[in-house]
């Protein structure tokens, strides 16, 4: 069967202490992860890190879909990396570092355990950017990221 997109949504907001998190409507608390591991994206119960590459304030765009399958390969970003999330509910949205809800709420299909794949963009420009003394402060959206998820 071929995946359909059961919804979508953008937002662009400053990652906070380097994170911008997706969370699942029924999150409860941050999970607890291994931040020594550098990876770009760490899941866990109603919720998913998303790792920007320096702690200057900046705009980071992200765009979260969910798909009934497992979709279509995508060209065009500098990295990819997956991870797996379990929400009680389904539905999730990027958060405000769990402050307010960042973007619209999207379906994602049945409660259970989901396969996330997310691409990035512009993460080490942004650090570049960040340290380079001639630019004043980083261009908005410079740092992209695409969430995919669907159901295992």
């Amino acid at each position: 069967m071929n995946p359909v997109l059961l919804g979508v949504t953008e937002t662009s907001l400053p990652p906070d202490n380097c994170m911008i998190i997706v969370v699942g409507v029924r999150y409860d608390e941050m999970i607890k992860v291994d931040f020594r591991n550098r990876r770009m994206c760490y899941g866990g119960l109603d919720m998913l890190y998303l790792m920007s590459e320096t702690e200057f304030l900046h705009d980071s765009h992200v765009r979260l879909e969910a798909w009934t399958s497992e979709p279509p390969p995508t060209k065009g970003w500098e990295e990819e990396e997956h991870t797996r999330i379990r929400l009680t509910e389904g539905r999730m949205y990027v958060s405000g570092m769990m402050e307010f809800a960042a973007s619209p709420e999207i379906p994602t299909g049945a409660p259970g355990h989901y396969h996330v794949q997310v691409y990035a963009s512009g993460r080490h420009e942004a650090r570049r950017l960040a340290f380079d003394p001639e630019v004043e402060e980083i261009p908005p959206d410079v740092e992209r990221f695409l969430v995919r998820v669907w159901p295992e």
